[in-house]
């Protein structure tokens, strides 16, 4: 799988994400395949279902938007329209979920981060600290004891096998 963490901060968010895939026991590691995905003012990154994570990097094109001028209009939004238009992304291109498969989404839009569950399901965390894939629960670690999110990846990858130490990082400010 994958390991991605982010952390919001009162000035915006930080994000990493290593940059190996896995299939079955076998680690790929490709640039062709980026984790961390920029398109206008979205920043994304996914873990689980392989399918479904390049869909949405590959296809899906997040809606437009203007004027949201607090966290409460920008999570309404992602709600309202980011996620309908992920859901329906993922219907024109096959994507479903069966049985224990997975797919997680860390979306950073104007300054504040959600976690996107294969379900759609839209959650935020009060602590601002979020982690994703197979090594989340050792990233989530790292960050409780101070380190960011890059260096929190960095030690799921000392622990997680489907976790490859090659970690990229982006971070944004904003105002919340």
């Amino acid at each position: 799988m994958t390991t991605i963490a982010a952390i919001q901060k009162f000035y915006g968010w930080e994000l990493a994400a290593d940059g190996q895939t896995t299939s079955g026991d076998r680690p790929f590691a490709s640039g062709h395949q980026p984790k961390i995905i920029k398109r206008a003012d979205y920043t994304f990154a996914c873990a689980g279902k392989g399918y479904a994570c390049d869909v949405a990097a590959f296809h899906w094109i997040p809606p437009e938007s203007r004027g949201l001028d607090s966290t409460r209009q920008t999570y309404q939004h992602i709600v309202k329209h980011v996620v309908p238009s992920l859901r329906e992304t993922f219907e024109q291109h096959g994507v479903a979920f069966d049985g224990d498969e997975s797919f997680q989404m860390l979306l950073a839009h104007q300054g504040l981060i959600v976690q996107i569950e294969c379900d759609f399901t839209v959650l935020m965390e009060d602590s601002g600290l979020y982690a994703i894939g197979s090594g989340a629960a050792y990233a989530l670690g790292a960050m409780a004891a101070g380190l960011d999110p890059l260096e929190a990846v960095r030690i799921a990858s000392l622990f997680d096998i489907w976790t490859g130490s090659d970690v990229e990082s982006c971070s944004a400010g904003g105002d919340l």
